[in-house]
């Protein structure tokens, strides 16, 4: 006979009553005695009866997993702000489904059903939207389900019912065994998980000098090689281009700025030159030569090239410290990639933004192959140290600190990823090999091993209707999981919040991710030092800002469809659409944003504002997702005057655009503070300043005092 749980409705309104202050019961019971009042309540609300199944991805089933229904109008919609996730005060709200369940009071009042041993269901609902959320009865699986993140009404299911799948877990012993052998099975054919991946963002993090390797593409990314091929054949270093160390200035974040091909009329401390060594493999390299104004004019270091890292808005060239530092990476940035928005020009009055500029964030840059201790900088080997950039490893490397070196070598601590026959490079001794570098398959669904063992296994055949498949087991599949657990998969480094070692696996929860987390003054949320003025939006940076900007969005808490970080972008590198968008931006018609928002474009923006503005070619992020944050040069917006390099007055007449967009998705205003009466340089970005910007006048902006 089939096991469920009808839900008890009398005991359910008791409980919304009691918390609405209308009456308090002292007891609820197995059976509710309901005063005449919650009877005639009761009998009034409609109801309809479902059924269903809860199975992983092979249709394999969960005996005993409970599915519970979480009325969408009952989710906490009170804000999260970039305070409250500092303070950990939103951890009511901060999961929309999952702090509900964890909730003891609020869980009793849920209707719930448990499957049977053929792992399906049945249930009696109010006719009003629900969320289905199942929770397993063991830690073989992962909460949520496929269906937890879009609201159902009972009387619309189809015939067939709610039928659920969800996400195996990773196991703990399970360990990395690289892109490589994933790719044994996942691979061919026409699934968005196969090759495609190679031509994803996340593959291209680290590239090799010489180009992609077997299994990256560079395809789908214009401008992805700009920096290598800087990079000229020659016998000797002077056939390499010129990038010149200039007007150095101990004071400034950035101490040098850094020109290419002519140094002007500027004071010039050191020459770099990138070349190809046709005498050594044709290995790339980077030589700093020591210059007149330089304490040790006519020195010369040539360091390897292993590779770069980034792409989109900046590309790091990782120079290799031999032969006392084996891990030990260090270079400068490039920020003129074609075609991104992170445009950096000579003619830029700030150092940061130029075309070229040291790296300092995330674990140093070329300023350590400097001694500053004098009155003018000199060339130094820099001296080894206990540890690496440790911290850089774990967004950057996927797994990297599960399988970190525990002894010292050379004096320094190593980080290395698991080998792979087509790694990138090395990552420290020469015995490593080729490692899996990057954001691999393994970072987003769990090192793979056990997972692997199952797949390998044959099927077993039980009948002519019932054959055994091992496919599928002990890996994370995010689009099974609650959307608070999906998109902390990615937020775990799309955001501005760091993990402590051991790397969080994909899967936990926030709740359990909070307590790993470390930040400035051991905040939480982002620290003000990262907050324009209204308190809201980032000024980004090299960890982005997606995940704590799109927690404060109503994509996130709906009573319709919570969405994911996946459902707008597609993270195997399966669309041709820019960013991995899954429609086309752009079209604002027909494209990403009407795939779920089904408005008339142009009487939007009459109702908004009163004027349909560019009319069927604006776009919807124009407005709606500012860049707002800078993690490369970004690019000038709008101008009140004609720039002229001068940085004692171009920031006074220049608004800049960043080059990471808000995923907040309000629209910032013109008058917002940290906006009017703030010097153009200084101001956060908005559509004003940008988009709006190249038609309507903003010579008065700052000089308005902003909006209370």
């Amino acid at each position: 006979m089939t096991t469920w749980v009808k839900a008890r409705w009398g005991r359910l309104l008791l409980a919304v009553l009691a918390l609405a202050g209308v009456l308090v019961a002292s007891q609820v019971g197995e059976e509710v005695q309901a005063t005449s009042a919650v009877s005639k309540a009761v009998a009034k609300v409609k109801t309809k009866s479902i059924k269903g199944s809860v199975t992983d991805s092979q249709g394999r089933i969960l005996v005993g997993a409970t599915v519970y229904f979480i009325d969408a109008s009952t989710i906490n919609f009170d804000a999260i702000t970039q305070a409250s996730m500092g303070d950990r005060s939103a951890e009511d709200r901060d999961e929309p489904l999952e702090d509900i369940i964890r909730d003891d009071v609020k869980r009793a009042a849920l209707p719930f059903a448990i499957t049977d041993s053929k792992g399906r269901f049945k249930a009696k609902l109010p006719v009003a939207r629900h969320f289905a959320f199942v929770e397993p009865n063991n830690s073989d699986y992962l909460p949520g389900g496929s269906v937890s993140r879009e609201a159902f009404l009972p009387t619309s299911l189809p015939k067939t019912g709610l039928n659920i799948q969800v996400s195996w877990a990773t196991p703990g012993d399970a360990t990395y065994i690289g892109t490589t052998a994933c790719l044994v099975c996942h691979d061919g054919g026409l699934a968005t998980d196969k090759r495609g991946w190679g031509s994803h963002g996340h593959a291209l993090m680290y590239t090799r000098a010489s180009g992609p390797t077997t299994i990256q593409d560079f395809s789908k990314h214009p401008g992805w090689d700009d920096f290598a091929n800087k990079f000229l054949p020659g016998t000797t270093h002077t056939t390499g281009t010129k990038i010149f160390l200039v007007d150095y200035d101990k004071l400034q974040t950035r101490r040098f700025i850094l020109k290419e091909g002519s140094a002007g009329t500027s004071t010039v401390f050191f020459t770099v030159y990138l070349w190809k060594d046709t005498n050594d493999g044709n290995k790339s390299k980077v030589t700093v030569e020591s210059a007149a104004a330089s304490g040790d004019a006519g020195t010369i270091n040539t360091y390897e090239a292993l590779g770069f890292m980034g792409g989109y808005i900046r590309q790091r060239v990782l120079l290799k410290i031999e032969p006392t530092r084996l891990g030990f990476f260090r270079g400068f940035q490039f920020q003129a990639i074609a075609g991104s928005p992170s445009q950096g020009q000579d003619f830029n009055y700030d150092r940061n933004k130029k075309p070229y500029t040291e790296s300092g964030s995330g674990g140093g840059g070329i300023r350590d192959l400097f001694d500053e201790t004098g009155a003018t900088p000199k060339q130094k080997l820099p001296s080894a140290v206990s540890k690496s950039s440790i911290s850089c490893a774990l967004c950057h490397n996927g797994g990297a600190t599960q399988v970190n070196k525990p002894a010292l070598i050379n004096g320094e601590q190593l980080f290395t990823t698991v080998g792979d026959p087509n790694g990138v490079f090395a990552t420290g001794e020469a015995s490593d090999g080729l490692q899996d570098l990057g954001i691999t398959c393994e970072q987003c669904h769990g090192p793979g091993s056990k997972h692997r063992e199952q797949a390998l296994l044959p099927d077993e055949i039980i009948s002519k209707k019932v054959t055994i498949t091992h496919k599928g087991k002990h890996i994370v599949q995010p689009e099974m999981l609650s959307v608070e657990r999906a998109s902390l998969i990615c937020g775990r480094c799309h955001g501005s919040i760091e993990a402590e070692h051991p790397w969080p696996m994909p899967g936990i929860s926030r709740a359990e991710w909070l307590d790993m987390v470390v930040d400035e003054g051991n905040s939480t949320g982002v620290s003000a030092s990262r907050l324009w003025a209204d308190g809201i939006h980032e000024k980004g940076g090299h960890h982005g800002m997606g995940y704590t900007n799109y927690m404060q969005s109503v994509h996130y808490r709906n009573d319709r469809k919570l969405v994911a970080c996946f459902d707008c972008h597609g993270l195997h590198g399966e669309t041709d659409y820019k960013y991995g968008l899954k429609a086309d931006p752009d079209d604002s018609t027909a494209g990403l944003c009407q795939s779920c928002h089904l408005k008339d474009i142009r009487q939007h923006m009459e109702d908004k504002t009163g004027d349909d503005m560019k009319g069927l070619s604006t776009k919807c992020y124009e407005c709606h997702m500012t860049r707002t944050g800078t993690g490369g040069a970004g690019k000038p917006g709008l101008f009140n005057g004609t720039p002229t390099g001068n940085p004692a007055t171009d920031p006074s007449i220049v608004y800049w655009q960043g080059d990471q967009s808000s995923h907040v998705w309000d629209v910032p205003s013109k008058m917002s503070v940290g906006v009017a009466s703030v010097q153009p340089a200084l101001a956060m970005p908005t559509p004003y300043t940008n988009n709006c910007g190249t038609c309507h006048d903003a010579s008065a902006l700052p000089f308005l005092p902003p909006e209370p």
